[in-house]
């Protein structure tokens, strides 16, 4: 059963171009009943600060481009089409309010303390995104790394725990490039995995999909 799908963005990411939402919405709407944009606004401004901005800074700049990218959206809904509210934007602001999520990122937490694989791919993914979010010349302290991985942390309770979370017997998380934490998590490597009925898709090899089939179609 292919109930319900996140669609995961990052408001300072080029790959979401209005082309790219558009496509991806309307193979959401095709093939799920419910389709949530998880927009990351609050942690964004987490690792802008760990990249070396001030606090005021990062939280206009996170502002500004999220402004940007949910009117990126909005239209790529209306190219869509739906006439019924199939598709929403979910920010973390709202994902933070679900019953369930406190629990689940506090067990990502735990998890974090204690397996120490587990930590060390989340430092790696964490350094990777801080490479394209931090001022120039600016190298993150171990301090600042440890509060980067709190974007981490707010993300990963829609990959690993979305059924529980949106009351759903299946959910599907949409996620623009494949990471070697994700994949080590879904392979079972750490403490703590996806729930029953959680999945996992990449973007990219999806929008080649589609656009394979759209041509042999054509």
């Amino acid at each position: 059963e292919r109930f319900h799908a996140v669609i995961g963005t990052s408001p300072f990411n080029s790959y979401y171009s209005e082309g790219r939402l558009t496509e991806m919405l309307a193979w959401a709407n095709q093939h799920f009943e419910r389709v949530d944009v998880f927009i990351p606004d609050t942690p964004t401004v987490w690792t802008l600060e760990a990249g070396g901005y001030a606090p005021q800074e990062a939280a206009h700049k996170t502002r500004r481009q999220v402004r940007y990218l949910n009117n990126k959206i909005g239209r790529a809904r209306e190219a869509v089409g739906t006439v019924d509210n199939r598709i929403r934007l979910f920010p973390w602001t709202q994902v933070a309010r679900l019953d369930r999520y406190a629990e689940s990122e506090q067990r990502c937490r735990n998890a974090f303390a204690t397996d120490r694989e587990f930590q060390q791919e989340c430092l790696a993914a964490t350094d990777d995104v801080l490479q394209n979010r931090r001022r120039e010349a600016h190298k993150p302290s171990h301090g600042q790394r440890m509060g980067a991985v709190d974007y981490l942390m707010a993300e990963l309770p829609l990959i690993l725990n979305g059924p529980e979370l949106f009351g759903v017997q299946t959910s599907t998380f949409v996620y623009h490039r494949s990471l070697r934490l994700f994949e080590r998590i879904f392979s079972g490597d750490f403490s703590i995995g996806p729930s029953l009925g959680q999945h996992f898709v990449i973007a990219h090899a999806l929008m080649e999909a589609v656009d394979s089939l759209s041509r042999e179609a054509a």
